[in-house]
């Protein structure tokens, strides 16, 4: 985020995730994006969009990318190997959107993340969907509910 303004985020392709389901086969392909320069608002963004260019106008990207090259690396190293496990262990809520060009519904892509990660779909709106894996290793008051009964 930059203010109040979506700078990037993770980016999930599902093309041919239905029919994989049902052949036992799931898989999803996961990268990150960083807006350099910011796309037109269409209606219905959940955001704001900004680029990069708001911050440092001199940032093209290729500059962007040698900026951002080895967090990125570490970050998706540790999502091969925990994939949405160590989001969910460490945080039991986790919001996803889906962009605009997948086409495979929320809905779908929801129940088979939930699936695999043997978590609950607490919520789908429009492209965005909420999971919930409860992990009695954290610490919380007693008789306290989940962050999504709250």
């Amino acid at each position: 985020m930059h203010g109040d303004a979506k700078l990037g985020g993770i980016l999930i392709e599902t093309q041919g995730l239905t029919p994989a389901v049902r052949s036992g086969e799931r898989y999803l392909v996961v990268g990150i994006g960083l807006n350099v320069q910011p796309p037109p608002a269409e209606p219905g963004d959940a955001y704001a969009i900004a680029g990069l260019a708001e911050i440092d106008a001199r940032l093209d990207a290729p500059t962007a990318l040698a900026r951002v090259a080895r967090p990125l690396l570490e970050t998706l190293a540790v999502f091969e190997r925990a994939g949405f496990d160590d989001a969910l262990r460490t945080r039991e809520l986790v919001k996803v959107q889906l962009g605009r060009t997948v086409e495979t519904k929320a809905r779908d892509v929801a129940n088979a993340l939930a699936m695999e990660a043997t978590a609950e779909v607490v919520q789908v709106i429009g492209r965005t969907f909420t999971l919930y894996r409860h992990n009695p290793e954290l610490k919380r008051k007693a008789g306290e509910l989940p962050p999504w009964r709250r």
